[in-house]
């Protein structure tokens, strides 16, 4: 999560705290709302309450995404997901949003990756659930869990990073922790082993966000730098060359950076003018310089007309941003529907990759005007509103669009509860 999002995800929760539990009656509301979501079948049916049918999921103050989920922070601090892993002691999906994470309460940052889920509470601890092959849920073992579980030896986490099977944290003093898979040197720390509980990333001391892509992690520094280390197949770790590296690595001409993201082998910046640079793969257009060639773009790139964006996220293969106007552009691999065009096809066909749709331009998606943030999972993006409300589109097999469907959508849905 960004972390503007962060921040507001924590004044929304206390100003809740504030508010107190006087004068109010009937029991515990958060309870029976959980118990009504509780009968919802995962295609929609009764909300309880006498209501009928799905209605839009609102007072979202912050967003979260992983490979096929996705997570809403709400006014409370409380968390509702859509698609798989919803930490809820089942292993079901739902279609819609639901209440999820076992009934976690003040959250202020979410992320997850490809089979597991993170989120940060208010006292700067972490809970994490869902697959644990690799140790990411960081408790010290390998074995999943359906229910959260708290993060070994963390009390002062800020904001988080998940993608693939690991994860990393940034620290109130500055400092980044990671766990999880390390085939690529992605945790830091100078090894190739993986690990199950957090471990140091080098010498880092500065770091304000973190990001965590395929098998390379990247933080975006006090003052604007950024660093990044693991892998660096296409120059993903923008050094100018394509050498790897196990600690992190200043990315080479970054200085004002306000925002790092990662996708799958690609990075990106949001600039303080607004403008944003990304770097690594291009084999599907993510960097958005106007082509879809397969170099290693080892330095960071410009991306072609935006110079005035409000907010990024990055997709497997995809990137996208919101702009000042509330509109949101989007470029890259397009064959699920993730550029948002309202079209499956193009608007190229003749992807390096060789798949069928892609651009390496910005496109505009369809019927939205008034975003103010965004997170993208694999194949799928979900947009926060103005209004506290969600939209989403792309991949969709299970439910990761929380519209109420399994079928992939090229154009903006509602999420529902």
């Amino acid at each position: 999560m960004k972390s503007s999002s962060r921040l507001s995800a924590l004044l929304a929760w206390i100003s809740i705290l504030a508010l107190g539990l006087a004068g109010c009656s009937g029991g515990d509301n958060a309870g029976q709302d959980a118990g009504q979501d509780a009968g919802q079948d995962a295609g929609g049916g009764d909300n309880g309450g006498g209501d009928t049918g799905p209605k839009p999921l609102t007072g979202v103050t912050a967003l979260g995404a992983s490979g096929y989920s996705t997570c809403a922070i709400v006014l409370g601090g409380a968390l509702k997901c859509w698609g798989h892993n919803l930490g809820d002691g089942t292993t079901d999906f739902s279609l819609r949003a639901v209440p999820a994470a076992s009934g976690l309460e003040g959250v202020v940052d979410v992320a997850g990756g490809m089979d597991f889920t993170c989120a940060v509470l208010s006292d700067g601890t972490e809970r994490c659930w869902g697959g644990n092959v690799s140790g990411q849920l960081g408790n010290g073992s390998n074995t999943p869990s359906n229910t959260p579980v708290p993060v070994d030896g963390l009390s002062t986490v800020l904001t988080i990073g998940a993608r693939d099977s690991h994860t990393c944290a940034v620290l109130a003093d500055g400092r980044a922790s990671c766990w999880g898979h390390n085939a690529g040197g992605q945790l830091g720390n100078g090894t190739y082993d993986p690990a199950n509980t957090p471990t140091p990333v080098g010498l880092l001391t500065t770091a304000e966000t973190i990001a965590a892509g395929s098998a390379f992690s990247c933080a975006m520094l006090q003052g604007g730098g950024g660093a990044c280390w693991g892998s660096n197949w296409y120059g993903k770790l923008g050094t100018g060359h394509t050498f790897d590296s196990t600690s992190p690595v200043d990315v080479v001409g970054l200085t004002t950076a306000t925002e790092i993201v990662t996708g799958d082998d690609h990075a990106c910046a949001l600039l303080q003018d607004k403008r944003i640079v990304c770097w690594g793969a291009n084999y599907e257009g993510q960097i958005g310089d106007g082509t879809t060639s397969d170099g290693d773009y080892v330095n960071i790139t410009p991306v072609v007309d935006i110079d005035n964006a409000v907010a990024i996220a990055a997709g497997g293969r995809h990137t996208c941003a919101v702009l000042e106007d509330g509109s949101v552009r989007c470029w890259g691999l397009n064959t699920e529907g993730q550029l948002g065009t309202g079209s499956f096809e193009g608007p190229r066909s003749d992807c390096t990759s060789g798949a069928p749709a892609c651009s390496g331009t910005p496109v505009g998606v369809v019927d939205i005007d008034n975003a103010v943030d965004i997170v993208a999972g694999a194949s799928h993006n979900c947009a926060l509103l103005s209004d506290q409300t969600v939209k989403c589109w792309g991949r969709n097999e299970v439910g990761q669009l929380g519209n109420g469907e399994a079928e992939n959508s090229a154009t903006a849905v509602t999420v529902t509860e």
